[in-house]
């Protein structure tokens, strides 16, 4: 808790914890031992979710984001690299159509309410998903190499993107447009 300079260990009732993804506001926490996982509240560490295997709740490709209040896990799957959306508190698992099935996420970028996240990929495509719906909008640009690095604007209102060729590109985060 950088806020407090302390730190807060993972809670006794979560045995043989390795790791941990928390929320942007850090009040969540999805937990992952050699087995299972689990979403929790963190001060106090309060358990949310079922302890729940692993496998059928993380893929093993990163990046994994954990959505303001926890409301969402998004994910790269493992099988074609589909990206999904998972609510922890319930399982109800939502792959996002519009993402290309051969699309491997290669940078990510999420705006500061969590309402938007933007990808790019291996292959220069870049796209926005509207997190309250799971719409996909792919964002203009010429075909090119990997998407390495994404960021909003401070206001929210720019996503930017760059590519291992040096391209750069700025979209409004609304329309998409160049």
């Amino acid at each position: 808790d950088l806020d407090q300079a302390r730190v807060i260990e993972p809670p006794n009732e979560f045995p043989n914890w390795q790791e941990s993804f928390f929320s942007p506001d850090g009040r969540y926490a999805l937990l992952r031992n050699e087995s299972d996982v689990q979403l929790w509240q963190v001060d106090p560490w309060t358990s949310v979710s079922a302890r729940m295997p692993a496998a059928g709740v993380l893929s093993n490709t990163p990046p994994w984001i954990l959505g303001p209040d926890a409301r969402y896990l998004f994910q790269d799957a493992d099988v074609g690299f589909a990206v999904s959306f998972s609510n922890l508190r319930d399982l109800n698992y939502t792959a996002l159509h519009g993402v290309p099935p051969d699309s491997k996420i290669a940078a990510h970028a999420m705006n500061s309410s969590g309402s938007q996240i933007a990808l790019g990929d291996t292959q220069g495509r870049m796209f926005v998903v509207d997190t309250s719906n799971n719409e996909v909008r792919q964002l203009s640009g010429p075909v090119g190499s990997r998407v390495t690095w994404m960021a909003y604007s401070e206001d929210d209102a720019w996503v930017a993107a760059v590519r291992r060729d040096g391209s750069t590109f700025a979209f409004d985060a609304q329309t998409g447009i160049a």
